[in-house]
């Protein structure tokens, strides 16, 4: 997870990128500046990103990977967050996802009902495909005709290639399978 450098005890916006998004994503950054700059109604916010495990350069400590049920991966930064950043501070804790990070909150949220759980001001979700099945048959089998789908089975693996050394021998210890050999064939995201 990063956070814009300097954090100046504003209200803190927590951002939960797509599938292959991070912190360092050129979708990102512009709207951490804004953020960080100020919106249209004068305030400023600090900013942290949660990042994937492997995603921004981030080395794996574990063989472990993310995938969309990875809520425990959105929970712990959240509730690191708040009890570092905004709990002590009286300030107000915000989250936003974006698309399967959208998801992954929706769920990371209906998780986080206990009285100790972080007090969240509010959450957007954007982009949410809720109905999964069926965005994969609309939006990513046949849209844009098939490119879409290309492209992000491409970038899913390449990053799985890009952390092979740190998942190919338990992969095949336990899967049986050549992780380049698979994943150099991939060309469907499904």
């Amino acid at each position: 997870m990063e956070t814009n450098q300097e954090l100046k005890k504003n209200n803190l916006i927590i951002l939960i990128s797509g599938l292959t998004g991070h912190s360092q994503d050129k979708r990102f950054v512009p709207i951490v500046e804004q953020l960080a700059a100020g919106l249209a109604d004068g305030d400023t916010y600090d900013v942290a990103v949660i990042n994937y495990r492997g995603l921004s350069n981030a080395t794996l400590s574990t063989p472990k990977m993310y995938c969309c049920y990875s809520i425990e991966d959105v929970i712990e930064p959240i509730k690191s967050v708040y009890k570092k950043y905004v709990q002590e501070d009286n300030r107000k804790l915000f989250v936003v996802g974006f698309s399967m990070g959208a998801s992954i909150l929706t769920n990371a949220l209906s998780r986080m009902n206990e009285p100790e759980d972080p007090k969240i001001a509010g959450a957007i979700v954007i982009n949410c495909p809720f109905r999964i099945w069926i965005c994969y048959e609309t939006s990513l089998s046949r849209g844009c005709c098939g490119l879409y789908n290309y492209i992000l089975s491409k970038k899913y693996s390449d990053l799985y290639i890009d952390k092979e050394d740190d998942m190919k021998d338990i992969v095949k210890e336990k899967c049986d399978i050549d992780l380049r050999k698979t994943l150099q064939s991939m060309n469907n995201f499904n």
